[in-house]
């Protein structure tokens, strides 16, 4: 996969063994380094991977890297891919209460 172009995702996707329960994932959470967590939900609050970059003033491919890390860590897609416009998936919108709760 390009960082720096879609990913032709459309929708959230479902990661292979997916088996977790809610409350299991989420505990991961807690493991997130707050660097990590600072860019989902700049990038949550933004809708763009672009955007959230400047906002951080980082790399938009550095985002986007950090981002699919933590997806795969935590199995879960946490973003609906539209066009060039994101919104967090339901498992994202459960990590985004989390993170700030």
């Amino acid at each position: 996969m390009s960082l720096t172009e879609p990913t032709g995702r459309q929708g959230a996707g479902e990661y292979p063994g997916q088996t977790q329960s809610s409350a299991s994932w989420l505990a991961l959470a807690a493991e997130i380094e707050p660097q990590v967590a600072q860019y989902f939900l700049v990038s949550a609050r933004c809708g763009c991977f672009m955007q959230a970059a400047r906002s951080l003033n980082i790399k938009s491919t550095v985002l986007r890297k950090q981002l699919m890390l933590l997806e795969e860590h935590l199995r879960r897609a946490l973003f609906c891919y539209q066009g060039s416009a994101l919104s967090l998936s339901r498992e994202g919108q459960q990590l985004q209460a989390q993170l700030i709760a």
